[in-house]
C-alpha cells in the first residue's frame, strides 16, 4: 500500500494553515511539529506521557486544533512534537474517515451530518439528546 499523505487544514487561535500529513493508523493521536503549533496558535491543554512506537515513554504537550480534510471538520487532540505531521486514528474516527488499503486513499465510514447534529446538540446547544426524541 505504501505511504498515504493527505492535505489537511489546521486551525488554531491565531490562524489556519494547510499541512501535508502522513496517515499513521498505528498512532492513536495526531502529531504536529512545534513550529506549526506556534504559527497557528494551538492552545496547549497539558503535558502528557506517551509511549512511542519504539517503546520509549516521553512527556510532551497536547493541544487542540480544528482540522478539515475534504468536506469534514472537527476539533481534535494533537501531540506537539516531532518533525513531521501525522494523522492518527483518533482524528480519523472523529472525522468519520478510514484508509482504503486497496486504493491508498481516505474514504468515508459514515454520514458525517449525523455526527455533526449530535455534536451540536451535546456541546454547542447543550441539549440532552435523549429528550430530543425524533428530532435527532
Amino acid at each position: 500500500m505504501g505511504h498515504i499523505f493527505v492535505k489537511a487544514e489546521l486551525e488554531g487561535n491565531k490562524s489556519k494553515e494547510e499541512v501535508e500529513m502522513l496517515v499513521d493508523t498505528g498512532a492513536t493521536y495526531s502529531v504536529i511539529p512545534e513550529e506549526i503549533a506556534n504559527r497557528i496558535g494551538v492552545p496547549k491543554l497539558r503535558s502528557i506521557k506517551v509511549r512511542l512506537a519504539d517503546g520509549r515513554e516521553i512527556e510532551t504537550d497536547a493541544g487542540t486544533v480544528k482540522i478539515k480534510i475534504k468536506n469534514r471538520e472537527a476539533l481534535t487532540t494533537v501531540l506537539i512534537m516531532g518533525k513531521e505531521a501525522l494523522l492518527g486514528v483518533e482524528t480519523l474516527e472523529v472525522l468519520g474517515l478510514k484508509v482504503n488499503p486497496k486504493t491508498g486513499e481516505l474514504e468515508e465510514t459514515r454520514t458525517f451530518s449525523i455526527r455533526l447534529r449530535y455534536w451540536e446538540m451535546k456541546f454547542v446547544r447543550k441539549i440532552d439528546y435523549r429528550k430530543e426524541g425524533s428530532k435527532r
